[in-house]
């Protein structure tokens, strides 16, 4: 699939979401920052999470992922892995 039909095909499913950001690197064909679902709850507050879909360039895999933020029990439980194994991936990507 070429990189413009790709890039129309995500804007178009992004049509449903809160775009925050369209992300312009060298190292990406393509990158966009969204919150999904849009919308707030009653008391003004939005209701989604923050997602972001980046292409890197002379891949073919499109990178979906999601905030989470660690507190309490399993944020001493994230501090107490060693740094490789945080690294490698284990509960996420850094």
């Amino acid at each position: 699939m070429s990189e413009p039909r790709l890039t129309a095909i995500i804007k178009d499913y992004l049509s449903d979401t809160e775009l925050k950001e369209t992300l312009h690197d060298q190292k990406l064909d393509l990158g966009f920052r969204f919150i999904f679902p849009k919308g707030k709850n009653p008391q003004g507050i939005a209701v989604g999470k923050p997602f972001t879909i980046v292409k890197a360039k002379k891949r073919r895999v499109l990178e979906i992922s999601s905030s989470i933020t660690l507190t309490g029990e399993p944020l001493k439980s994230w501090m107490k892995m060693n740094i490789k194994t945080r690294q490698d991936g284990y509960l996420g990507t850094f």
